[in-house]
């Protein structure tokens, strides 16, 4: 009977401590994951947006997410006119980098560089006195971001703006809209 007993408790044994598949929580290391790829990204010309389209920049933001960095372009539209996205065309320039209207070369920190065009202004002159729309700065030099360098205002003459994205290396990207507000939003593969 005692010989049971033993053979009985050192097979319960075995069996509970069950060789190597038994793991306790907390005891497995995940695997390491990598950040998800910027679906749809593409190295070519993008475009969209209304050519008739009467808006105005109110906002530039540049932003780190995990597999993109991101910059939107924030509009409101003419008073009394509907809101709607700009036309707007984002793609692949080579230096030099040239303000508009005057040509001048402008510096612009980054490797490789993104040039958007947008239909839209950042000043309103249709009133009597002129205002500015877009107060924000004309240079954005993210700390936080993966590729993006810096956004610099390009120029902003007769009713086209343009930008420029200073990247650390060449990337691909993504163009989205969104409304309320209506947003151009640019979205580069890190």
């Amino acid at each position: 009977m005692r010989t049971a007993l033993v053979l009985v408790g050192t097979l319960l044994l075995a069996a509970a401590c069950g060789g190597n598949s038994t793991t306790t929580p907390g005891d497995a290391t995940p695997p390491a994951q990598e950040p998800p790829a910027l679906a749809g990204a593409s190295c070519d010309l993008q475009t969209g947006g209304d050519e008739d389209a009467a808006m105005f920049l109110t906002d530039v933001q540049v932003t780190a997410h995990p597999g993109f960095d991101r910059v939107v372009f924030e509009f409101e539209p003419r008073e009394g006119e509907p809101a709607v996205v700009p036309f707007h065309e984002v793609g692949q320039v080579d230096p030099p980098l040239v303000e508009d209207p005057s040509g001048e070369e402008l510096d612009v920190e980054g490797e490789a560089f993104l040039s958007a065009v947008i239909w839209a202004s950042g000043v309103d002159l249709s009133g009597e006195t002129f205002r500015e729309v877009y107060t924000g700065p004309d240079s954005i030099k993210p700390t936080d971001t993966d590729v993006i360098a810096e956004v610099r205002e390009g120029g902003d003459f007769e009713n086209t703006m343009s930008w420029y994205v200073g990247l650390d290396a060449s990337a691909c990207f993504l163009v989205s809209t969104q409304s309320d507000p209506v947003r151009i939003v640019l979205d580069v593969a890190t």
